[in-house]
């Protein structure tokens, strides 16, 4: 009886999410780009927008080169540091296409080291197109 209740108690917290699972960029992040306040929000169906002054850039519709589409994200956990890939999918045809390329690094629970580039993943943090991401409690 007792290993039971312990199990009861315990088990549900192993299931918890951890900051190496992609349940851990949930959630809306900002990042100041050259005195530009940058507003990136993770959805948890997968869906990724960034915000800016010249309006909303992806999520679930929104028009690119002419054509309806949607930005979404996927993330790879099992690499050090994380990779994460934005991808754009055109609505009319289904084409998709690998819009940034990344990797990811969590340092606590609201900060997120992200460096982006269109061409190539960056090999490390280091590289020019590296941001650093505040968790954002919006009302």
């Amino acid at each position: 009886m007792k290993t039971t209740l312990i199990l009861f108690f315990i088990v549900p917290f192993l299931s918890l999410p951890t900051q190496k699972t992609s349940t851990a960029f949930i959630g809306k992040w900002t990042w100041d780009f050259k005195g530009e306040l940058i507003i990136i929000e993770f959805d948890k169906s997968g869906w990724v927008s960034f915000t800016q002054k010249q309006g909303v850039f992806g999520g679930k519709e929104f028009i690119y080169e002419n054509e309806k589409c949607q930005l979404t994200y996927e993330i790879s956990t099992s690499f050090e540091p994380i990779q994460i890939d934005f991808i754009i999918t055109k609505l009319r045809s289904g084409e998709r296409k690998k819009y940034f390329l990344g990797i990811a690094e969590f340092k606590g629970k609201d900060t997120l080291l992200l460096g982006l580039d269109l061409h190539r993943r960056p090999s490390k943090l280091t590289d020019s197109h590296f941001y650093n991401l505040k968790r954002t409690k919006f009302k």
